[in-house]
Formats: C-alpha cells, structure tokens, sequence
C-alpha cells in the first residue's frame, strides 16, 4: 500500500518501468502516456489510469503551464483480485474521475500519507477505491505464474542495498548459478543488468514516495558513491534524481 505525488516541469520517459503491483494514476495537470506492446494509451487531467504488473513505457507531458502533477496509489496485487478477469484484458484503462470518486481517491490518497492515521484506516480507504473501479469498468488481467526474471526480481527488491553476487541470487531461488545464468540469458538479460534496474527503480520509488536526500536514497539502494549512483539513474531514466520528487508514506 504505497501513494506518492510526481511533480515534473519538464517531460520525462520511463522506459521499461516494471510495476510489481497495480497502480492507480490520477492526473491532475498535464498528460500520462502509458505504452506497451506497440499499443498506447494517454490520460489527461481530470482522469485516473489503471495499470497492471508489467512492463511499460511511460511518459508524463506538462500542461502549457509547464507543469506535470499527479498521484498515484498502489495496492498488492492479491487486493484487487475482484478485478481480475479470465478473459484477455489490457493491461492499461483510463478511468473517469467523477466528483464523488475524486473525494474518495483524495482520502485514500491523504490517509496513506498520514503517520497519525493507523494502517487500518489506510487499508480501508484504499479497500473502498476497489469497490469505486468495478462499476466504473475497471477490469485487470488475470495475475500469470511468475517467470524465473520476476522471481529474481522480486528477490532482489527485498533488499536491493545487499552486496549481491549470481550465487547469492541463485540460492535465494534455489537453483545453481549456471542455471539462473542461462535463464536469466534467455529472457534478454543478465544478472548485473538486472541488479541495476531493480536498484534504479527502486531509487525512482524512494524519490517519489519519500523525502530522503539523494546521498542516502543512493546508500538505500546500494551505492556507496551518490555521483555514481546519479550518473546510473541519467543513464537508466535520462533524467537526473533530483528531476522527480513526490513524498507520502
């Protein structure tokens, strides 16, 4: 259960942004382009987008402002299992905001961020945003099996600070090193690419979703170097950390 703010004066691409979990975007100013698969779809202001786990290509455009603002709010993915359909779905849907969701969403939103709410208020703000996306039309693709990248992943977001090594991994997934190799390879990757990009975005996380400066986000996510640690991120986002700050719990 995570919600951030994103504010950005210029436009900015993730590329191949993995999301662990589904995300709820509301788009306050400007525009949010989500692509996947050679399909697209863009979100303006005044409307949520609904993503699924995935892979996507995401891009946030300012309004002739110069501003891009939006919040979003995540869930574990087991949450919104009354979402999930058996038949094929996209993995992305814009959303209507209508003035009585628009409160809902901001009360789930303020109470995720509030330390002096308990999590089980939080929880069932963000409970009551489930039972809003079914009747707005909201459906998600039914969760697949993880693939032995997911798995690695998902072992590597745990702690992403750990010195981690192929054999570390690979006895986190109860397998040899060689064989984790060869998978890994035949998903169109290795281990130190991987690592990177788990690392990255969970920087890209810990810049949204807190206000922790940049030297100890770099320290968080396993960079004794914030230099290095900056120069990783313009190479994996094209953007510099400090281009993309949020802050809620």
């Amino acid at each position: 259960m995570t919600a951030a703010v994103v504010r950005q004066r210029a436009q900015a691409r993730l590329s191949r942004l993995v999301l662990q979990a589904p995300s709820l975007i509301v788009v306050r100013r400007g525009r949010k382009t989500a692509a996947w698969g050679g399909q697209s779809l863009t979100t303006g202001a005044g409307q949520a987008v609904l993503l699924a786990e995935g892979c996507f290509d995401i891009t946030n455009h300012p309004d002739a402002d110069g501003l891009y603002e939006a919040f979003w709010l995540s869930w574990a993915p087991d949450v919104l299992a009354p979402l999930r359909v058996a038949a094929p779905a996209a993995p992305a849907v814009t959303l209507p905001v209508a003035p009585a969701f628009a409160d809902a969403l901001e009360a789930a939103f303020r109470a995720v961020g509030d330390p002096g709410l308990p999590d089980a208020v939080a929880a069932h703000r963000m409970s009551e945003i489930v039972h809003w996306l079914r009747p707005l039309g909201a459906v998600l693709p039914r969760a697949a099996e993880p693939d032995i990248a997911q798995r690695a992943r998902r072992c590597l977001s745990d702690d992403p600070a750990r010195k981690w090594r192929l054999q570390t991994l690979a006895a986190c997934l109860k397998m040899s090193a060689a064989s984790l190799r060869r998978a890994l390879s035949r998903h169109g990757g290795g281990f130190s690419d991987l690592l990177i990009d788990v690392r990255m975005s969970a920087a890209l996380n810990l810049l949204q979703c807190t206000d922790l400066p940049v030297d100890r986000i770099a320290l968080d996510v396993g960079y004794d170097s914030a230099s290095r640690f900056a120069v990783r991120f313009r190479e994996r986002f094209g953007f510099a950390p400090s281009a993309l700050r949020g802050h809620r719990r």
